[in-house]
């Protein structure tokens, strides 16, 4: 009993000894985990304290930058630009702000001119008149302002340039507004104006090659002479803007809405302008080779004299268009509307018309040889006066006309019998 009784209490010691540097090791954890808590604490307060810190230097450095904005020394103020840029790039927060602030800079030293203004203003009116004549109604007050630019300061430039290489991403989904404001001889290749508003700017002569302007409200915009080679244009918004001589060269147009714009004498080769609304355009003399317009609305375009040398038209809509005088050749024009278009002294050699429609489509003067509406798809020829060498019905195809319409045309012939009435009415003409 004796040794029994021995043996329990020192297996009883054994266990307390355990138990005791058991919570020894408890408390030894629990202050190593309050050093460890209190480390963290100390860590987040010196963060937070610098991130205060960094604050309130961010915010002395912008508002010393703005201030240096309004210095009558020109290398102080873009010194001033290019800190907030700086400041833009370490404060996400501030990226938007600076943004605006450099574009109300832009707008307060290159506002438009009075003579600028005047001249939107004769624009205006003229644009309400009908604008399918020889002599352009926007022609006329073209001339009037195209007098040559002035430099573009280097303060508003180096706005500008920061501005269009900004981190874009940061926008927060906002516009640029940069309407009205004069960046004639702006320097802006490759700038990132994407959904922009430059509605009514005068950009004669700027430099926007490689541009992205998708999606960028230019309405009533002067481009007059850009360099917009390689520019993304897709889905903005060019009616009533003014191209006149504008490089367009390989731009990306697709739909965008170019109704009543001036291309007059643009250089537009290789241009894409799939889809495009080119209604009532004027672009005339215009070069165009190898530009793709197919899908594209040209009804009441006024192309005389343009050169579209290999241009894809296919499946266009040319209701109405004006196209005497233009070079076709080798264009491709299946599937296109043509109904009342213009082709006198046209030049369609070896042009493809298959599947084209050509309803009251004045044929007499156009340069074209036979067998090219006899194909294995032909055009559909219907009240359609051919030259006297071509021996062609001039309503060879009116019995197929009204459906081709329906089924291409949906919205505008919703019936096969709106088709027909139209089809009829549209016989009534007497060619002289």
């Amino acid at each position: 009993m004796t040794y029994v009784g021995g043996f329990w209490s020192s297996l009883l010691d054994d266990n307390r000894r355990e138990a005791i540097k058991v919570i020894i090791s408890m408390f030894g954890i629990l202050a190593t985990a309050s050093a460890a808590v209190g480390l963290i604490w100390t860590v987040w307060d010196a963060t937070e304290d610098r991130k205060l810190t960094q604050e309130r230097l961010i915010t002395d450095r912008f508002s010393k930058a703005a201030t240096l904005l309004s210095n009558e020394d020109n290398a102080v103020r873009i010194a001033a630009i290019y800190s907030l840029e700086r400041i833009a790039k370490d404060s996400p927060r501030d990226h938007w702000t600076i943004m605006e602030l450099l574009s109300a800079y832009v707008l307060e030293r290159s506002p438009l001119d009075e003579e600028d203004k005047v001249s939107k203003n004769e624009k205006d009116k003229a644009s309400k008149q009908n604008p399918i004549s020889k002599q352009s109604p926007s022609t006329e007050v073209t001339k009037k302002s195209s007098k040559s630019p002035k430099p573009i300061a280097n303060d508003v430039q180096a706005a500008l340039t920061v501005i269009g290489r900004r981190e874009s991403g940061q926008d927060q989904g906002k516009q640029l507004d940069l309407r009205s404001h004069d960046l004639s001889g702006a320097d802006l290749s490759y700038a990132d104006l994407s959904v922009a508003i430059l509605r009514g700017a005068n950009l004669i002569d700027a430099n926007l090659s490689g541009a992205n302007l998708r999606g960028a409200n230019l309405i009533d915009a002067n481009l007059r002479g850009a360099n917009l080679i390689d520019a993304n244009l897709s889905d903005a918004y060019l009616s009533i803007a003014n191209f006149i001589g504008a490089n367009l060269g390989g731009a990306n147009l697709s739909y965008s809405n170019l109704r009543k714009a001036n291309l007059r004498h643009a250089h537009l080769s290789g241009a894409n302008f799939r889809k495009a609304n080119l209604s009532l355009a004027d672009i005339s003399k215009a070069h165009l080779g190898h530009a793709h317009l197919n899908d594209a609305d040209l009804s009441g375009a006024y192309f005389s004299g343009a050169y579209l040398y290999k241009a894809n038209l296919s499946s266009a809509f040319l209701i109405g268009a004006d196209l005497s005088r233009a070079n076709l050749s080798d264009v491709i024009l299946r599937g296109a509307n043509l109904l009342s278009a213009n082709l006198s002294d046209a030049s369609l050699s070896s042009a493809d018309l298959n599947n084209a429609i050509l309803l009251n489509t004045d044929l007499r003067e156009t340069h074209l040889i036979q067998s090219q509406l006899e194909s294995k798809e032909p055009p559909l020829i219907c009240n359609s006066p051919l030259h006297n060498k071509i021996k062609i019905e001039r309503n060879r195809d009116c019995d197929k006309v009204a459906a081709a319409l329906h089924k291409r045309l949906p919205k505008i012939f919703p019936s096969l019998d709106d088709a027909e009435i139209f089809v009829k009415e549209e016989q009534l003409k007497i060619w002289n």
